[in-house]
């Protein structure tokens, strides 16, 4: 990009961002809570260097993350690539962007299978020869940045996938010993630093994380100065989320290890059109949401980092075909729900998984409204009837603080719920082709109101934008869903009708029901989405956090 393109992108994101009234993920992280990234570049799989070429990259980089850890540049190929020359050119300039920038640093790796260089690979070393090079790689690295990088993956993914010591040219030759040595050696070079295994499938309770459980146990018993445990977080949407993730860190905590998330990526199949669809996005974020969740909720894990930020720089879609879109920042720098997902849940700061006396903390009552009995025409004209129903405003942020809102009204008859919707919003736009992305009106009911965490055959989502264009998740769509939208001065206003096709309709009886409005305030993307009472933002998925709709007579 030219010089002056690159200036006007930044102007124009800044602008954006200042007109989003949008935190940092690192302003809001909580004290002491490092919200890291991987630094792309260096042997990255083709993908050009943004680090180096792309200013608008430096000033998210600088910006968002409170930690930075280098995705190539301190692989055996890039930092050592002839024997007994190392090459730290790069590694020292992202040093120093760290340092300018208040930025911890972690090192990534000493010791792992892969992107060694070929001298390595196929050289003919005896077993002395190679035990010396490894020692000397370690103590020169280590040694090199004593006092700057304060975190070392020191042996990297040294299990596999059944739970066994994977083959690698250093245990073929110098046999499991190496591992021990490998964080005497580390820790020889910089006492201070703390040095931890790292893998990916060891998010929860499984084969694999219960071999690196007994690992530990052995290295501890033997005295090796092991001080964490880091788990990757290489997910994809299209698997279950990983059972006990916070039970896996907290067991490992219980041993004394520090515990961390050090390469965060949520992955999907994409669409053929290559554009990820509001549901996989969704999914996405609650994947990233979750993660985080079982981090803040045990005491040493500290650091939860991104595997890249910007979709466009991501490794997956080299080793992944027709797989892509894991970060939480899509390639023009505009924020996926992932990203405020993670926003969110740092603001929330660091949780407790039981409240008081061992009990779980209860959960809050949710929000109640009644709507009362009549019925309407929808017209988007408010018929002198819709001045009996009581109002509720949407109030709760999930993604920005201001912007689009919405003061609602219901009523209900023998067959159908109204909402009545008057939509403040100063900026309509329809512009991003997804519909979620637009200015819109949401409504979700759960007619049973079960509350569950997913979506049962009554629960529906219902959206219209401002131009009455429709779309629907679950038990919702055109059969059962009518709506007239009208513009009026600084918003429009929206009339629905929704069909209780699986209860009776009755006074006295209780409903799910929440309303959600999505604001683009001229970004080409969804810039706002407030709630009336859902502070997880995803009753796309859930109905647990819904509010309480009750029938009045």
């Amino acid at each position: 990009m030219a010089k002056q393109g690159s200036c006007l992108l930044i102007l124009a994101l800044l602008a954006l961002t200042t007109a989003a009234a949008q935190e940092t993920l690192r302003g809001v992280a909580p004290q002491g809570f490092l919200i890291g990234t991987a630094v792309a570049g260096g042997g990255h799989h083709g993908v050009r260097d943004p680090f180096r070429q792309d200013e608008l990259y430096r000033q998210v980089l600088a910006a968002e993350f409170n930690s930075v850890t280098l995705e190539n540049w301190l692989k055996w190929e890039e930092v050592h690539p002839v024997r007994g020359e190392f090459d730290f050119g790069p590694v020292d300039e992202v040093l120093a962007f760290a340092r300018e920038h208040r930025q911890a640093v972690r090192g990534h790796t000493l010791v792992w299978h892969n992107q060694n260089p070929t001298w390595l690979t196929e050289g003919t070393f005896t077993p002395d020869e190679l035990r010396t090079i490894l020692r000397e790689h370690i103590h020169t690295v280590v040694g090199r940045y004593r006092g700057q990088i304060d975190r070392w993956d020191v042996v990297n993914e040294v299990i596999d996938d059944g739970g066994e010591l994977r083959d690698t040219i250093w245990l073929r030759h110098l046999g499991p010993g190496y591992i021990a040595d490998a964080f005497r050696w580390a820790h020889e070079a910089d006492p201070d630093a703390k040095l931890f295994l790292n893998d990916y499938n060891v998010e929860g309770i499984n084969r694999k994380s219960d071999a690196y459980y007994e690992l530990v146990q052995e290295l501890l018993a033997d005295g090796v100065p092991v001080h964490g445990f880091a788990a990757q977080g290489h997910l994809a949407i299209q698997y279950p989320f990983p059972g006990g993730v916070r039970e896996n860190l907290q067991r490992f905590s219980d041993l004394g290890l520090a515990t961390a998330f050090t390469e965060v990526s949520v992955r999907m199949v994409l669409p053929p059109d290559g554009v990820p669809t509001e549901a996989q996005l969704e999914r996405q974020a609650d994947f990233y949401r979750r993660l985080l969740q079982a981090c803040l909720s045990v005491d040493s894990c500290r650091e939860f980092t991104v595997w890249g930020f910007n979709d466009e720089h991501s490794w997956v879609m080299t080793f992944f075909p027709g797989q892509g879109a894991p970060s939480i920042m899509r390639g023009d720098y505009s924020r996926k729900p992932a990203y405020y997902a993670l926003l969110s849940t740092l603001a929330e700061g660091r949780l407790t998984p039981q409240g008081a006396a061992g009990l779980p903390e209860p959960k809050p009552e949710p929000k109640s409204t009644g709507a009362v009995r009549g019925t309407p025409v929808i017209d988007g004209v408010k018929d002198p009837i819709w001045l009996t129903a009581n109002e509720i405003e949407t109030n709760t942020w999930f993604i920005g603080t201001e912007g689009a809102t919405a003061r609602v009204r219901t009523m209900w008859d023998d067959d159908r719920l109204y909402v009545w919707a008057h939509i403040t919003d100063g900026h309509l736009s329809k512009v991003n082709a997804n519909p979620w992305e637009q200015d819109s009106f949401e409504i979700f009911v759960d007619q049973n109101h079960a509350r569950t965490d997913f979506y049962q055959p009554d629960d529906g989502q219902f959206r219209v934008n401002f131009d009455n264009e429709q779309s629907f998740r679950g038990n919702a769509s055109s059969a059962n869903f009518t709506a007239a939208t009208r513009l009026v001065d600084g918003g429009y206003i929206v009339e629905a009708a929704i069909t209780l096709d699986h209860i009776r309709p009755e006074a006295g009886l209780m409903l799910g029901f929440d309303v959600q409005v999505n604001d683009d305030n001229g970004a080409g993307f969804r810039t706002g989405k407030v709630t009336w009472h859902d502070p997880t933002g995803a009753s796309w998925t859930s109905t647990a956090n819904l509010g309480v709709l009750r029938l009045l007579p």
